[in-house]
């Protein structure tokens, strides 16, 4: 049996192309959102709780044409493009994760799917692609 990748750190997360493109974090700080060069979306996952719901914000925080078909054959090729949005490295924050996958466990894994086969694509280019699933929301409290 092979070892398991260890933790990727968040200061680290959206900057190399990685196998492992989905990531779980009990805290995420926000701070690491912000990286030149690199596109990061965020998303409050308490307010996906189905499949259009998870369309639709994802339309909006990656700036989808307003052709964007709500279905996830266009959230691939849309996600696969993303040409309108040039940047060295992509990614993606559900914020509260915690309640998504409560809610819509099957949206989620939709959407790790969905990711999974478009970040391959975006290895192929040599650019990062990434999704966090974050525990907390994007302001709180991250001394603790």
């Amino acid at each position: 049996m092979g070892n398991l990748p260890r933790q990727v750190s968040q200061s680290s997360l959206f900057s190399s192309v990685r196998w492992d493109c989905v990531h779980y974090f009990d805290s995420f700080d926000q701070a690491h959102t912000r990286i030149p060069g690199a596109f990061v979306a965020s998303i409050e996952g308490e307010k996906i709780g189905s499949k259009l719901d998870m369309l639709d914000a994802l339309a909006m925080t990656f700036q989808f044409a307003g052709y964007f078909g709500r279905n996830l054959d266009a959230l691939d090729e849309c996600l696969r493009d993303l040409n309108w949005l040039p940047a060295d490295r992509y990614g993606c924050v559900i914020w509260n994760s915690n309640i998504l996958l409560s809610q819509a466990p099957k949206v989620a894994l939709q959407l790790i799917n969905q990711w999974l086969a478009c970040a391959q694509v975006w290895a192929e280019r040599g650019v990062p692609f990434h999704l966090a699933f974050a525990f907390n929301c994007p302001d709180s409290d991250q001394s603790s």
